[in-house]
């Protein structure tokens, strides 16, 4: 993890002024953590209960196997865990809470 941050703050050095704006926008980054975790929904759920006040972006590459992903990108199978995982029951359920709201960045103008 702390490998990812150095590589996160010197590729953000980099950044116009426009993509830093927008990188402002969502202060709190996660999901590093659930990739490729077998037990991704419990970990989902965690974080979900673990959210700071603040907008917090959380990254997943949900998606279904097939013949055109397998030739790009070795990260197969687990994109079906993350699709089942976000469209399961108990993450559904922690989502109608009421502390929780999606939004897209076009929200956070």
């Amino acid at each position: 993890m702390l490998t990812l941050r150095a590589a996160w703050r010197a590729a953000s050095r980099k950044l116009d002024a426009a993509s830093r704006a927008l990188l402002v926008r969502s202060p709190n980054f996660r999901g590093i953590a659930l990739q490729s975790a077998p037990d991704i929904e419990y970990r989902l759920l965690r974080l979900l209960d673990h959210l700071p006040t603040t907008p917090t972006e959380i990254m997943l590459h949900p998606g279904y196997d097939d013949p055109v992903l397998a030739a790009q990108d070795p990260y197969r199978h687990e994109r079906e865990r993350e699709v089942a995982a976000l469209c399961s029951a108990g993450v559904r359920e922690r989502l109608t809470r009421g502390d929780i709201r999606l939004v897209t960045f076009r929200d956070l103008v």
